[in-house]
């Protein structure tokens, strides 16, 4: 999300999904040929293996390659010579990892995606279950997640790129306007 403009926060972490399709024997050498490719750019000592990847060790930066066996919602768009997943897909998954996670990252996430969007929790909710089918991530479920985070979390003006204060101020109130629209 941060590569189309729509959250002006740091990342240290770049992420690879698979197509639904993908057989797990294509998987592998799809992981083995990403890895080649980094040593190849980054030299062989640069790279090292991690959870569900790799890591640059010069930058710190967590390359993961995950199988993706879950339907798209909408077709992939084209973001120069790469598909990415569509913004319906990156919700839910964004939904998802706020149920399944505490990283102020989704936190901020769900804040600029849903305002640039204009979409509510309840939205959410129906693209993590058009996406994962498992009626497991509701409105209601969301709304208690974001509430728990909202006083856990103090956004840090350290997670931004540009002008810290002013995007704390916009997940703050949009964070704030989705509770207040969630009508359970």
């Amino acid at each position: 999300m941060k590569a189309l403009g729509i959250v002006p926060r740091t990342s240290n972490d770049l992420d690879f999904f698979t197509f639904s399709h993908v057989v797990s024997r294509d998987f592998f050498a799809a992981q083995l040929r990403a890895r080649d490719l980094m040593e190849e750019v980054f030299g062989s000592s640069s790279i090292v293996p991690a959870d569900k990847g790799f890591l640059h060790r010069d930058s710190g930066m967590v390359i993961d390659i995950v199988a993706d066996g879950s339907p798209n919602i909408q077709p992939f768009e084209l973001f120069g010579n790469l598909k990415t997943a569509s913004l319906e897909d990156l919700a839910a998954h964004k939904a998802s990892a706020l149920c399944s996670r505490d990283e102020i990252k989704d936190y901020t996430d769900i804040a600029f995606l849903t305002k640039k969007q204009g979409w509510l929790l309840k939205d959410l909710a129906q693209f993590s279950e058009q996406k994962f089918n498992l009626g497991t991530i509701s409105e209601e479920k969301l709304l208690t997640e974001l509430l728990a985070k909202r006083d856990q979390f103090s956004v840090s003006s350290s997670i931004f790129l540009r002008e810290p204060e002013k995007n704390i101020a916009i997940t703050n109130s949009q964070i704030d306007y989705l509770i207040e629209q969630t009508a359970i």
